[in-house]
């Protein structure tokens, strides 16, 4: 199953992306990724190698490893044996590390490439690297790609903030409310893969402000290949991103964290594994020893079902999901709060509009990266991959997880549609609006039209009237121009006011014919 490494040599791999790069512009990311060298203040690969041997009762061991030496040495074939299931958890990838592993395994560098991809989201720029393959082909694939977001709150790292001050935070270096940028970039010396946060500004509530957020996106890659007979393990990559930190010294983002799914809280709880790691590799290592710890049985099943080893990868996610919808939630209450409690202007509208185009937009991609994670659990991974089709087990644990993400669609489709039908509220708001300021410059233009009425007979008998200069001011025929100036505008005034009497009767006349 494993080609044979020569030695540390790893050029092969490399000018085998090269030569793809020629061809295909898919493959540009991958090739320039591989060929930067790494600086002395670069963060070194950090790595965990899981081995489950034939023998359940030894358990999952886990051994760290960093950087690209003592992978090496690890990939060493005297360190592997060839019934031995083996996971590799590598964390803050590198190119020396892609293209070391991209010619142990001979792994398809797609792979490679959808975990590096870092185009937006919303804007699209790069074609070639936004177009999907058809499904008829990503059955034949060996790895799958899972997107979420994590929500953090940025505060000052010096002082932490409460919620209830958390406007004083409005003015921090980088996150200014005025900023035209809409996300912020990790540092670049702790991730060699720059995945933007994007900016949430939570609207303040009378009374009560929020801290500021950033909705950052992850990245989990995962590939199996299973061994050439029935006897050989099964090999498995997993790539995660580094935890997000902000490059600014006076800023600190700290991750709003989830519900624990692993298990309930207990009294006899070992109060070292309260606190959670920071490190998903190392947290996904937590949750591996004690799941795999409770049950030697589902060693087994691993070793059949390589699908098993990645329930609780699934479940991070989904629970990360939960989190940011329920962010997304808070703002849409209080947008709706702000309607139902306090007086808004048309400027105001127009503001909240434009945010839940935004929230819409957002929860819409939401949406559909949950439903291609439900999907991967409802095929238990891809068909490359090793399955036990005779386990209930495997099918009740899949079948669970695959509830999960069904729960989450409900849920933010529900998000949808509330968006939507406050989307519907503002922009009837939006027409009240405009058809109040419609009938403000409408009585505008009636009040002028009660000016001119007055002054229409005047100046209509000064120019008839100025034809003969007896009647001009001073002349002893002028009193003639008041004599019939004034009584001709009384009776323009009277045929107006008539007008309007007999048109006001018509109109009723008319409405009690309908009925």
């Amino acid at each position: 199953m494993m080609v044979e490494p020569q030695g540390d040599d790893t050029s092969a791999y490399g000018s085998f992306v090269c030569r793809l790069a020629q061809s295909s512009s898919i493959y540009n990311t991958l090739r320039d990724f591989t060929n930067i060298q790494d600086h002395g203040s670069q963060s070194p690969v950090q790595i965990t190698v899981g081995k489950i041997g034939s023998d359940p009762s030894l358990g999952i061991q886990f051994c760290d490893r960093s950087g690209i030496a003592e992978l090496l040495d690890e990939l060493h074939p005297n360190n592997w044996k060839r019934d031995d299931c083996k996971l590799l958890i590598i964390e803050n990838i590198c190119g020396k590390t892609i293209t070391t592993l991209g010619k142990r395994f001979d792994i398809d560098p797609q792979f490679f490439v959808d975990h590096l991809n870092t185009e937006p989201w919303y804007r699209i720029l790069n074609i070639a690297e936004r177009t999907p393959a058809l499904p008829s082909r990503r059955k034949l694939h060996d790895f799958v790609c899972l997107q979420y977001i994590e929500a953090h709150t940025v505060s000052n790292s010096q002082c932490e903030v409460s919620a209830e001050s958390a406007d004083l935070e409005s003015g921090l270096n980088g996150y200014d409310v005025n900023d035209a940028r809409s996300y912020m970039e990790p540092d670049p010396l702790t991730t060699r893969i720059p995945r933007k946060g994007g900016k949430l500004r939570p609207r303040a509530r009378k009374g009560r402000a929020f801290k500021k957020m950033l909705c950052t996106r992850q990245v989990i890659s995962i590939w199996f290949k299973k061994g050439d007979t029935d006897t050989e393990g099964w090999t498995g990559v997993i790539l995660l991103d580094p935890p997000f930190k902000l490059p600014e010294d006076n800023l600190h983002a700290t991750s709003c964290g989830y519900r624990d799914f692993t298990k309930r809280a207990s009294l006899f709880d070992d109060p070292n594994e309260s606190e959670s790691p920071a490190s998903k590799r190392k947290l996904l290592v937590r949750y591996l020893s004690s799941r795999f710890q409770k049950d030697s049985s589902l060693l087994q099943l691993a070793r059949l079902d390589c699908f098993s080893i990645l329930g609780d990868i699934y479940k991070l996610v989904a629970s990360n999901w939960v989190v940011i919808n329920e962010y997304i939630n808070r703002e849409l209450a209080t947008i709706e709060y702000i309607l139902e409690k306090e007086d808004s202007g048309f400027r105001d509208f127009e503001i909240y509009l434009k945010d839940l185009y935004i929230f819409r937009r957002r929860i819409t991609k939401y949406n559909e990266l949950i439903t291609h994670a439900r999907e991967q659990c409802t095929a238990r991974g891809q068909q490359a991959w090793p399955h036990d089709e005779r386990s209930t087990i495997a099918h009740r644990e899949a079948s669970e997880i695959e509830g999960d993400f069904t729960y989450l669609q409900h849920r933010t489709r529900s998000t949808i549609h509330r968006i939507e039908e406050n989307i519907k509220l503002l922009t009837a708001l939006v027409a009240i609006g405009e058809g109040k300021r419609a009938v403000e410059e409408n009585s505008g233009i009636v009040r002028l039209n009660h000016l001119a009425t007055i002054f229409l007979p005047f100046s209509t008998v000064g120019t008839v009237m100025s034809m003969n200069g007896n009647y001009a001011p001073g002349k002893a025929a002028f009193w003639v121009y008041w004599s019939v100036a004034i009584p001709l505008t009384l009776l323009v005034l009277c045929v107006t006011s008539f007008f309007e009497v007999v048109r006001g009767r018509v109109h009723g006349w008319a409405r009690r014919m309908r009925r």
